[in-house]
């Protein structure tokens, strides 16, 4: 459901959808109204790709489920936006979160899952 609020945000405001591309690809093309807008959506897109983790860290999120969201916060670490917008909002966020947001690329999921789940089984 909250996935779902957040996509339908960007598909129904035509507006919005413009300022998400423009920020995607760097913050500083936007207006001062359109960062606030971006950083709005990205905290809330961030908190869900977090509480997504939890949820699958406490076994209440099966793995498929998990690795599709991983796979979207791993495409969005690589949007110069959001790379922005984390470096300034990166301590709003646990530190298990950070460490597991600043690990390397989904290429490398399996030593991820290894490295950032000690009471996960293998």
């Amino acid at each position: 459901m909250y996935h779902s609020l957040i996509s339908s945000l960007i598909n129904d405001d035509g507006g919005f959808a413009t300022v998400w591309r423009k920020a995607l690809a760097g913050l500083d093309d936007l207006t001062a109204d359109e960062e606030v807008g971006f950083f709005a959506f990205a905290s809330a897109l961030f908190r869900f790709f977090e509480a997504s983790r939890v949820q699958w860290l406490r076994g209440q999120l099966d793995d498929e489920h998990w690795r599709s969201i991983e796979q979207q916060a791993m495409i969005a670490s690589a949007q110069p936006g959001l790379k922005a917008f984390w470096s300034i909002r990166r301590d709003w966020h646990c530190d298990a979160f950070q460490q597991w947001f600043e690990a390397p690329p989904a290429s490398e999921a399996g030593q991820i899952y290894n490295k950032f789940q000690p009471n996960r089984p293998h």
